[in-house]
C-alpha cells in the first residue's frame, strides 16, 4: 500500500511539471479574455507558457517533499498502532468493542481505496495553495509598499499578544507560584485574583486575534495531515464522523485480529498437534483394533479438554470476570458530614470514657503504696498506656487535623 503511495506521489509530480504549463497559459486566457471583453484600453501581455515556470517547480517539489514525510510518519504511526494493539494498550485509536462487526468490515474494506484518494486529492489541493502562495509572495516582495503597510497592522499586534503571554508566564513562575513554578500552589493569592479580575477585560479583545491564530494553525495542520487517515481533524469525541479515520482503525483492527503473534503461534502449535495425531492414527490403523482405537480417541481428547479447563482457570483476564470476582467488588462510597461527626467526636468521647472508667477501676487494685507500675499498665489496658507514655507535644501531633 504504502509502495503504490510513493509511486502515486512520483508520478503525480513529474505529470504536473510536464504538464503545468499548458495548463496554466489556458487558465491566464480564460480569466484574461473578459477585461479585454470589458475594455479595450487595457494592454495585457501576452500568455506565456513560461511565465511561472519556476513557481510551478518549487510548488511541486515542496509538495513532493511534504508528502514524502508524511508518508514516512504514517509508516511509523502504523508500527506503534499495531503494537499498541498486539498489546491491548488502545490510546491512540478506539477499541474494537465501540465498532459493530458489520461496520468494521465493511470500513476494513474502504481502506486501500480511501488511501490513494486522499493521498492524490491531498497532494492537488496542496499543490495549488503552495503555489498561490509562492505567487502573492513574489508579488509582494516585487511591491515592498505592501510589506510596509502588511507591516504596520501586523507587527504591533503580534507584539503586544507575545509581550502579554510572556509576562503572564514570568509572573507565574516568579511571584504567583511556589518554589519558582515547581508547585501548583499559589504564593500571593489575593495578588493573583487582582490580576486576574484586570486581565480579564484585556482578554476580550486579545482573544480575536488567538482566535484567528487558532483557525489559521487549524487550517495548516488540516492540509497538512489531509493524507493521513491516521490523523483524525475532527478530535476524539467527534472521531466517528471522519470516515477515513474510522477506516484505518477498522484495518488496524482487522490486521490485529489475524496478525497477532501469540494467536497466530498458538493455532499453529494446535494444528501441528492436530496434524501428528491423525498422522499416528493413519499410521496405526491397521495394527489397532476399532475399540483400542476409539479408548485412544477418547483419551487423548479428554486430556486435551482437561487442559483447555485449566488454562481458562488459571486466565488472570477471566478471573477478573467472573461473577464471584464482580459481585465481590465494592465500589468506595461517599462519607456524609454526620457519618464523619459521628466516627471522629462521638466515638472518640465514648472510647475516652471508656478509658477513663477502666483506669479507675485498675487504680482501684492498686497496693495500697499508690504507686503505678508501667508494666500492670500495659498489662491491663495497652490503649490508656500508649496515652499515658506520651507527652504533650505528642499528643498535640496525635491530633486530628480538619
Amino acid at each position: 500500500m504504502y509502495m503504490i503511495a510513493f509511486m502515486l506521489t512520483y508520478y503525480l509530480t513529474f505529470n504536473i511539471l510536464q504538464g503545468g504549463f499548458y495548463i496554466i497559459e489556458k487558465i491566464y486566457s480564460i480569466f484574461s479574455i473578459p477585461l479585454i471583453v470589458l475594455t479595450d484600453e487595457i494592454d495585457l501581455p501576452q500568455p506565456k507558457p513560461f511565465n511561472l515556470k519556476y513557481e510551478i517547480i518549487i510548488a511541486c517539489f515542496l509538495t513532493a517533499i511534504i508528502y514524502y514525510g508524511q508518508l514516512l510518519w504514517g509508516m511509523k504511526n502504523y508500527q506503534k498502532h499495531m503494537l499498541d494493539v498486539y498489546k491491548g494498550n488502545f490510546i491512540d485509536i478506539p477499541p474494537r468493542t465501540a465498532f459493530k462487526s458489520a461496520r468494521l468490515i465493511s470500513q476494513h474494506a474502504h481502506y486501500p481505496g480511501y488511501c490513494l484518494a486522499y493521498l492524490g486529492f491531498g497532494y492537488i489541493t496542496m499543490g495549488n495553495i503552495l503555489f498561490i502562495i509562492i505567487i502573492i509572495f513574489r508579488v509582494i516582495f516585487k511591491n515592498l509598499f505592501l510589506v510596509e503597510q502588511i507591516a504596520k497592522v501586523v507587527i504591533p499586534i503580534l507584539v503586544i499578544y507575545l509581550s502579554k503571554c510572556i509576562l503572564i508566564w514570568f509572573l507565574s513562575k516568579t511571584f504567583f507560584l511556589q518554589r519558582h513554578g515547581e508547585t501548583i500552589g499559589l504564593n500571593n493569592l489575593r495578588s493573583f485574583f487582582v490580576f486576574a479580575y484586570f486581565n480579564f477585560f484585556f482578554d476580550c479583545f486579545l482573544g480575536i486575534v488567538s482566535c484567528g491564530l487558532r483557525v489559521t494553525k487549524a487550517t495548516i495542520a488540516a492540509i497538512l495531515f489531509f493524507p493521513r487517515l491516521d490523523y483524525c481533524i475532527f478530535g476524539r469525541t467527534l472521531e466517528k464522523m471522519d470516515s477515513g479515520f474510522i477506516s484505518y482503525v477498522s484495518f488496524i483492527h482487522m490486521e490485529c485480529l489475524h496478525t497477532h503473534p501469540v494467536l497466530v503461534y498458538y493455532c499453529s502449535l494446535v494444528n501441528d498437534k492436530i496434524d501428528k495425531r491423525y498422522e499416528y492414527l493413519r499410521s496405526n490403523k491397521r495394527e489397532m483394533r476399532h475399540t483400542e482405537m476409539y479408548t485412544y480417541t477418547r483419551r487423548q481428547r479428554a486430556i486435551f479438554r482437561w487442559w483447555l479447563a485449566y488454562t481458562l482457570i488459571r486466565n488472570i483476564h477471566l478471573v477478573q470476570l467472573r461473577k464471584y470476582q464482580v459481585i465481590n467488588l465494592q465500589l468506595p462510597s461517599a462519607e456524609s458530614f454526620n457519618e464523619f461527626l459521628e466516627r471522629k467526636v462521638f466515638n472518640r468521647f465514648q472510647t475516652t470514657t471508656s478509658t477513663k472508667v477502666a483506669l479507675t477501676k485498675s487504680q482501684a487494685n492498686l497496693p495500697t503504696g499508690g504507686i503505678v507500675n508501667s508494666n500492670t499498665i500495659i498489662r491491663n489496658q495497652t490503649t490508656t498506656c500508649t496515652s499515658l507514655l506520651l507527652g504533650v507535644d505528642e499528643h498535640d501531633e496525635r491530633k486530628p487535623s480538619f
